[in-house]
């Protein structure tokens, strides 16, 4: 028999899941195919367990990206692995410059920055976002009911419906799993199309309206 504390946590995941808006998903996907389209990279960060969740992300887009055909995919960069750029930030300035001190002046308007955020008030993930923000690009947030109401409108915030922090964890990691798989489909779906139609398939395209259907 499964103990009761494990099989509460399974049932508060499975029904934490069955409630969520399948849309805020899509809609970051829709926002970081535009973006890789034109020819944008993808930032992520995040604390402890979501520093994981973020260098997981990382490695399921470029583990899929591999077995596209003709590869094509999605850079990707997990500022929270960065270990020793990211200890010198924290040292040398502030933790709250961890991230941002990373993407200032690098960061632009062809790219995304993706935010995992339990809480979805840690100060270093804010001011990462305002960094990006503040740069012309694209911000999502991956957070919970335990967000402030107070963030900017600009980001793209997708909100687990729970304040339990193991909970959100684990439907974040969920919510990225499928993020990843459907990157991957949407690209290997474009590539085909152009692929039949006779046109070579390239990733980065020099356009405000470049775009990558699904």
């Amino acid at each position: 028999m499964i103990d009761s504390t494990i099989k509460k946590h399974l049932e508060d995941v499975a029904r934490t899941l069955t409630q969520l808006e399948s849309r805020d998903v899509e809609i970051a996907r829709d926002i970081i195919l535009s973006q890789v389209a034109r020819g944008g990279s993808l930032y992520l960060c995040g604390n402890g367990g979501s520093s994981s969740t973020a260098e997981h992300f990382v490695n399921d887009v470029t583990i899929l990206r591999n077995s596209c055909s003709p590869k094509s995919g999605v850079r990707a960069i997990n500022l929270s692995a960065r270990i020793a750029t990211l200890t010198a930030l924290a040292n040398d300035y502030s933790y709250e410059e961890c991230f941002a001190g990373q993407i200032r002046g690098v960061i632009n308007k062809l790219d995304v920055l993706l935010c995992i955020s339990g809480s979805g008030s840690s100060p270093n993930i804010l001011r990462a976002l305002a960094c990006a923000l503040e740069a012309g690009a694209k911000a999502i947030l991956f957070t919970s009911e335990k967000a402030p109401k107070n963030l900017r409108k600009e980001i793209h915030k997708i909100f687990v419906p729970s304040t339990n922090m193991q909970v959100i964890e684990d439907v974040h990691h969920s919510m990225l799993h499928a993020l990843a798989f459907d990157v991957k489909r949407c690209l290997d779906s474009s590539a085909s199309e152009k692929l039949n139609a006779g046109l070579p398939f390239n990733s980065q395209l020099e356009t405000d309206e470049a775009r990558i259907d699904c």
